[in-house]
């Protein structure tokens, strides 16, 4: 970590601020619904589609909290009647959840609730909020790259992503893409292989 005084420094305390705003905020519009923070995150995960396929151990890697901690939202969850939980059809050891009708609700509660951070993020102009964007994926990409971030889904840590002079090209979609295109969130993600630190 840099000097107090330094850039690194600097950077690494708005970070810390910002994260504990978001805790905050979260953890607010949580207790309204009398759920957590990370049942709160469990549903945004499900309203957003970002669930996907892996169950549990992929939703303990996304949300950097122990498989045990996520069965035990996830049923809590299901008692609530937020969400509805399945097996799998192709393997019956993963455990698929969607959302409920009332869990629908509580989601967009929630979202509203945490427009806040998307209110500021809109005051920016276009050059900060571009800044700001290149800045935070490649902090994710080197976090991801020492084994902080564990499920990374950017296009700047997938197997399909070329990149020539600045420009990029996805070899799955056949879609070029400038910097401030490329996803942070994909479906198709196929990461590249990294040995991790941690």
């Amino acid at each position: 970590m840099g000097s107090p005084e330094g850039l690194e420094g600097k950077t690494f305390d708005l970070i810390d601020r910002i994260s504990k705003a978001y805790e905050y905020v979260l953890r607010r519009c949580s207790s309204r619904h009398s759920i957590t923070a990370l049942q709160a995150e469990l549903l945004l995960l499900a309203g957003s589609g970002g669930v996907g396929g892996g169950g549990v151990t992929r939703l303990s890697r996304i949300l950097l909290v122990t498989q045990p901690a996520v069965n035990d939202a996830i049923s809590a969850l299901a008692r609530k009647g937020l969400i509805v939980v399945s097996q799998s059809d192709l393997d019956k050891r993963v455990t698929k959840i969607k959302l409920s009708e009332k869990g629908g609700k509580v989601l967009e509660e929630l979202k509203e609730c945490l427009g806040i951070f998307e209110g500021a993020i809109k005051r920016l102009d276009r050059e900060s909020l571009e800044d700001l964007f290149k800045g935070l994926v490649l902090l994710a990409v080197n976090l991801y790259r020492m084994g902080v971030v564990r499920e990374a889904r950017m296009c700047l840590t997938c197997r399909y992503l070329r990149e020539d002079l600045g420009a990029y090209y996805c070899s799955l979609l056949k879609i070029r893409m400038n910097f401030q295109e490329l996803k942070v969130d994909c479906q198709d993600h196929e990461p590249i292989p990294y040995h991790f630190n941690l």
